[in-house]
């Protein structure tokens, strides 16, 4: 299997809305996947569908899995991990002949998360060749790049970013004082433009 078939990961954010218009502007025929998760915010629901539906692209999504067990020491909370989201998307790259999951993981995710480095995907795409030679991988054409960087390329590809949903809460309004509100309001500041 080879072909410049791609399933991009698809948040609502900013980054991810940056990652299927790079995507499709270097050639990928490109399919959208997201996570519905409980509690999640509106405004994010809507900037998915938005993103989707100004580019005409296809969207999946999965449910986030909520594991149920007995009263004990296993926790059953809902719980984000990129292991799991790539995983998932990885399957279904695979079952659906797509050579290529584009995330949009910048390099100021791995302060939050040591699931979103270089070396986590250099790791995880070296897993995958072993299992499945190259039948997939992961792109994160972001990874070394800040922010600030990925909200100019976004603006150089015509992404429609005030669209987009950063915050963090579940309210329909941004709550302008988590850190994905705060980072917004200072790069829409740096850059004089309306996020």
């Amino acid at each position: 299997m080879s072909n410049n078939k791609a399933l991009v990961m698809i948040s609502g954010g900013i980054d991810s809305a940056v990652a299927l218009f790079w995507a499709k502007s270097v050639g990928l025929e490109c399919e959208g996947l997201t996570f519905i998760y409980p509690n999640q915010a509106e405004p994010e629901k809507k900037a998915i569908d938005f993103i989707c539906n100004e580019t005409r692209t296809k969207l999946y999504s999965v449910k986030h899995p909520l594991v149920k067990g007995d009263k004990g020491n296993f926790r059953d909370i809902f719980s984000p991990d990129n292991l799991l989201y790539y995983s998932i998307a990885v399957s279904l790259a695979r079952i659906n002949e797509k050579n290529y999951v584009v995330g949009g993981q910048n390099k100021e995710d791995l302060e939050d998360s040591q699931d979103a480095t270089a070396d986590f995907y250099t790791h995880f795409n070296s897993m995958l060749k072993t299992g499945y030679g190259n039948q997939v991988e992961i792109i994160q054409p972001f990874i070394q790049m800040m922010k600030e960087e990925v909200v100019k390329l976004g603006l150089k590809l015509g992404v429609p970013l005030e669209n987009t949903w950063s915050c963090q809460d579940t309210e329909p309004d941004p709550c302008i004082t988590c850190s994905s509100c705060v980072t917004r309001y200072e790069i829409a500041t740096n850059l004089n433009i309306k996020l």
